[in-house]
């Protein structure tokens, strides 16, 4: 894995053994290390099984420190999000 750093532009991907070939839509939701949560919205892949995001060209995270990654699914006919595991990873300060 390489590392993300908090000043750059990132891709963040979820891969999975499996996933439900119902998905309508995913979300990668995140809590940074000051504890306030956010979403991206997923680019969901099910030949690869895995959930994507890609930032824009001038998109970073802002603060470096451990934060927490999960997706959630919404699965077509039903009215709930269903949440995956949730993943640490450390965001670097640059230059660190």
């Amino acid at each position: 894995m390489n590392k993300i750093y908090s000043t750059q532009p990132f891709i963040i991907e979820l891969s999975y053994d499996e996933l439900p070939g119902a998905i309508s839509s995913a979300k990668i939701k995140f809590r940074r290390p000051n504890l306030t949560e956010g979403s991206f919205t997923g680019v969901v892949d099910l030949v690869n099984k895995k959930v994507s995001y890609t930032s824009g060209a001038n998109e970073t995270l802002g603060s470096d420190g451990s934060w927490v990654f999960w997706n959630s699914f919404l699965i077509s006919g039903w009215n709930t999000e269903f949440p995956g595991e949730p993943v640490n990873i450390n965001i670097f300060k640059e230059g660190k």
